[in-house]
């Protein structure tokens, strides 16, 4: 806890107690540019190296998320949305890279608690079809661009529902 802290993902009270933090627009703003940064180069790496059955793993993923969303599950949804990203960002075989983006999603993660909460899946983004003829066809520009817009859609929704978009 004490560490999840000094990455700023969760506040420290003075009764001790852990909170998760409300993360202003202005340092989301922020780290999610800084994700375009860091995400998009391994993206294309693990695209241009990945084996079959990466690829596989990962069309599964997508498959499972379509599953979820279409569902209704929205707990499920995200987590299998950050499952793919991290599967795909790991498969790019650059640790360094990978410790830099674990870092920084677990400064912004905890402040995504408040999509649980949200009644339907209907308005987020259906991205699960591109993603897999892109993931399929080894597009990596096409895998860049869907992430990039699922980064922005959660940019915009979290400004949505905050009252800031």
């Amino acid at each position: 806890m004490v560490r999840l802290s000094s990455y700023g993902a969760l506040d420290v009270s003075p009764s001790h107690a852990f909170l998760v933090p409300e993360i202003q627009p202005d340092r989301l703003i922020e780290l999610m540019g800084i994700r375009k940064l860091l995400e998009l180069p391994a993206i294309t790496r693990s695209i241009n190296i990945m084996s079959d059955d990466d690829l596989g793993s990962l069309v599964e993923l997508t498959r499972d998320l379509e599953v979820a969303h279409l569902s209704g599950e929205i707990q499920t949804a995200v987590q299998l949305h950050w499952a793919l990203r991290l599967r795909m960002f790991s498969l790019s075989n650059s640790p360094e890279l990978m410790a830099l983006i674990t870092q920084l999603w677990v400064s912004v993660g905890p402040s995504f608690h408040f999509l649980y909460g949200t009644t339907s899946l209907e308005d987020w983004p259906k991205y699960y079809f591109p993603l897999r003829d892109a993931l399929l066809s080894r597009n990596a520009d096409s895998v860049i661009q869907i992430f990039t817009n699922s980064i922005d859609s959660g940019l915009k929704l979290y400004m949505d529902i905050h009252g800031k978009g």
